[in-house]
């Protein structure tokens, strides 16, 4: 199955692997992004946050005696992008009978080729002018265009960048940059220079033509214009083929659910690639980068990431999650660049890295290998994991053996004064509170550690570990305020539970009173059943602003909710999101607000995008793939390694129960095989419809452990039973001998 064409909004990125930080302020490489005002394509430095310079490919058409040159014009064109991925990009329009396609591509380091070609499918003959021009506006109005050997040559003397634009096709005659600017008045602005090529197209019936072109930077830049422009078409063609064999293995959204939301489910995955670097520096091995502006690695991101690839690359993603553990420079697997460059150091010099609460990795890693049952690679990454919590019970326990953070950097809450009275990021925390979220989640990674080893067959390191799970869930039970219902923070200047001074200083709530982290128990499945039943009532509080803006945030109130079986809330909550970002991320106009840039997974999901500051390109603005699967279709990893299972949860929208409707994804990644997973709307209810890639029978059980009758469609494969929204059910899936 190639690639899924559709009508995808017509911005976003490419990724480019040769994109290096060093720092916050050392950048190289650069990002590839559409430009915002006409249809081009190019570098941004350093950031779209703070854009010095942009470089970009930009087409220009003549057609009807009109100008077609800004992203209004071509909207009347009805243009969008009909192929979006993070190694292709294309532009798509129409003009009558012609077809019109623009296709972006990295070649490789400091080289981007671009395909563009017309086809007439009509009885008329058409004449079209096409400019592909080359552009270049930024901070400084030093930048010249001059010509040589049939290329152009873009010079900023002040810096001594230079960037190097060629055009080879039908018909190729050079403009400078007084007709260009005279061509497009308005979009070549003030301290922007461009200059191309024009060619007069005259397209008889079935006729069709390619122009390829391609804009580098560095040395020699127009000998490999010249020589990229001439291999775009191939350059594009090969992309492509890549793409179709990733997308024939990846999982996808099928039959009647929004549109918005499968176009969404492609940026999701494509962020998430994106985010995936080729082995370099102090890595030898894929590795997931938080973001793609500063890749750096990050445990509470990467494993967040990794878990969200397996969906379409499992082999990928269990490379991606031994290289941040097993080449991590340090225990704690601290922030660092590829170069190994700390990124996050405390206030008293101290190496950091993210906890073992912030965006639950060792739950993330837990259901990658419920999702691969990888004994190889658990047995790789088993020791870094065991020397990770070990690093935090020497280094981040109190005098009395309690988990506490070095800074409110390494609790992923930045500058929170729920953990820090002044407020700040690296100043060192310890001595003012326990987190309850430290002493939940150290006892649920013992928990996962326990589980590893016993699948490696060492049941004495389990039981080490079990033992390790049972002192923490202990202390974790110490801080339940059973007169409030809900566990919470121990002040230790104070000796009692953390004080709420019931003012919105953080995020716009009281960060003491309001903690998604302090639902963390839930997760790890601490909570008694009293407790569960009251805290029923607290996790509702967590479905408002701030909690549902932050993917580290909304991760862990979807997780919790879900693991206590409360499907008809996490498919609630889980669903206004979805459909809300999903929504925004496939806006075709950047009218209402030029950021965040629609195609890309954002750094969060604000209400109103006039409130967003943050960073396109960010790894865990994609976590909407795991509120779709896991709390809206419901599809939840088994957690029992010796045997073929899974559950299914549904908690669809009241909206979308409309009889003769279908909802579903194929091609899931499943323990070595592929799952079809769909439920059918009739108005008798809902049957779930299961196929299996191999010989089988399915067993159903109910929340109850009864037998849910199970018929088989032998002729497709297929096995279905009734499911209700909002319960669970446990399928077994046991293979045919013979």
């Amino acid at each position: 199955m190639p690639f899924p064409v559709d009508d995808y909004t017509p911005f976003g990125y490419l990724a480019n692997p040769f994109h290096r930080a060093r720092s916050w302020s050392q950048t190289e490489g650069g990002l590839l992004r559409s430009t915002n005002d006409v249809v081009g394509f190019g570098w941004v430095e350093p950031t779209a946050q703070k854009v010095e310079y942009e470089a970009a490919i930009v087409l220009v058409l003549r057609w009807g005696g009109r100008v077609y040159q800004t992203r209004a014009d071509f909207a009347r064109l009805g243009y969008r992008s009909r192929h979006h991925t993070s190694a292709l990009f294309s532009f798509d329009w129409e003009m009558g009978r012609v077809v019109g396609r623009m296709r972006i591509a990295l070649a490789e380091r400091d080289i981007v080729a671009v395909e563009t070609s017309l086809g007439n499918s009509g009885a008329l003959t058409e004449t079209i002018d096409l400019f592909v021009l080359g552009r270049i506006r930024g901070q400084t109005a030093h930048w010249t265009a001059r010509q040589t050997e049939g290329a152009w040559i873009f010079g900023d003397p002040t810096s001594g960048r230079e960037f190097g634009f060629a055009a080879r096709g039908v018909g190729s005659a050079a403009i400078g940059p007084a007709e260009a600017t005279t061509l497009v008045p308005g979009v070549l602005a003030d301290m922007c220079t461009a200059a191309g090529f024009s060619i007069p197209c005259t397209l008889a019936p079935g006729d069709q033509i390619s122009l390829g072109a391609a804009l580098t930077r560095g040395d020699g830049v127009s000998s490999a214009a010249r020589s990229a422009a001439g291999r775009a078409r191939t350059i594009c063609a090969e992309k492509q083929a890549s793409d179709d064999a990733f997308y024939d293995q990846a999982a996808l959204p099928v039959g009647d659910w929004p549109a918005e939301w499968k176009r969404g489910w492609i940026y999701d995955l494509e962020t998430t690639r994106a985010c995936i670097f080729p082995p370099g520096g102090i890595f030898r091995g894929p590795w997931p980068s938080w973001m793609i502006s500063w890749p750096r690695v990050v445990l509470a991101e990467g494993t967040l990431d990794v878990l969200r690839l397996s969906y379409a690359a499992p082999d990928l993603a269990l490379q991606a999650a031994r290289t941040l553990l097993v080449d991590a420079p340090a225990p704690n697997i601290p922030c660092v660049f590829q170069g190994g460059e700390p990124n996050m150091v405390a206030r008293d010099g101290t190496v950091c890295g993210t906890s073992p609460a912030w965006c639950l990795p060792f739950h993330n890693l837990w259901l990658l290998y419920c999702r691969t049952l990888d004994r190889a690679w658990l047995a790789e990454v088993l020791p870094r994991l065991e020397a990770y919590v070990d690093y935090w019970l020497r280094e981040r326990t109190d005098e009395e053996g309690w988990v506490v953070y070095k800074c409110t950097w390494e609790a992923g809450e930045d500058c929170t004064p729920r953990l820090d009275p002044s407020g700040s990021g690296d100043d060192v925390v310890s001595r003012y509170v326990r987190p309850i979220e430290l002493q939940a989640t150290l006892s649920y990674s013992a928990t996962i550690l326990a589980r590893f080893a016993l699948a490696l067959g060492d049941s004495t390191r389990s039981q080490h570990w079990a033992t390790v799970a049972r002192e923490y869930a202990a202390r974790t039970q110490t801080l339940w305020d059973d007169e409030t219902g809900r566990y919470r923070d121990w002040d230790k200047r104070t000796g009692r539970f953390l004080d709420a001074s019931g003012d919105p200083i953080y995020w716009k709530t009281d960060p003491v009173r309001f903690s998604a982290l302090s639902l963390t128990p839930l997760v790890a499945r601490i909570a008694t059943p009293e407790q569960q039943v009251r805290l029923r009532d607290e996790i509702a509080f967590y479905d408002a602003p701030p909690w549902c803006l932050w993917p580290s945030w909304s991760y862990v109130v979807a997780e919790a909710a879900t693991a206590n079986g409360w499907y008809e809330f996490a498919g609630a909550f889980a669903r206004r999101i979805v459909e809300r970002v999903y929504r925004q991320n496939d806006r075709r106009s950047l009218e209402a607000a030029t950021r965040p840039t629609p195609g890309t997974a954002p750094e969060f999901w604000p209400l109103d995008l006039a409130d967003f500051n943050g960073s396109d390109g960010y790894g865990w603005g994609a976590t909407t793939t795991s509120l779709w699967v896991r709390q809206i279709f419901g599809f939840l990893d088994g957690e029992d390694p010796d045997e073929l299972s899974f559950s299914v949860a549904p908690s669809l929208p009241a909206e979308l129960l409309v009889p003769g409707r279908r909802y579903g994804f194929t091609r899931l990644p499943y323990r070595g095989g592929r799952l079809d997973l769909a439920y059918e709307i009739s108005r008798n209810g809902i049957d779930a419809v299961v196929r299996v890639d191999r010989r089988c029978d399915v067993a159903v059980l109910d929340v109850h452990g009864t037998s849910v009758p199970v018929r088989a469609g032998l002729d497709r494969g297929e096995s279905r039973f009734a499911v209700q929204n909002g319960q669970g059910y446990r399928v077994v899936i046991r293979e045919r001998r013979g």
